[in-house]
């Protein structure tokens, strides 16, 4: 049910505001709660009261810091610093 609260108010998000700096602060936003929703999730017994999985646990240990690296890079790339130093 949260997945798809997400996924409806971050599309609702994108139509009203189809701006760069809507998706950075959407990106920012889901990656902070996903990331904080699998520490809570591996760190306490059922948080909130949900029950969840091992499988939960890594999408959300896995989504939530992706995402926030995407947002700090949509985030970084906005404010128009350069990558060339960047070592690949």
């Amino acid at each position: 049910m949260v997945t798809i609260a997400w996924g409806v108010a971050g599309v609702g998000l994108l139509l009203v505001a189809a701006a760069r700096r809507a998706a950075v602060a959407l990106a920012l936003t889901f990656g902070a709660f996903y990331t904080a929703f699998g520490v809570l999730g591996v760190t306490a017994h059922h948080p909130l009261g949900l029950e969840l999985e091992m499988l939960e646990k890594a999408f959300h240990m896995t989504a939530g810091p992706l995402t926030l690296l995407v947002g700090l890079l949509g985030a970084r790339a906005r404010a128009g610093v350069s990558t060339e130093g960047i070592r690949r």
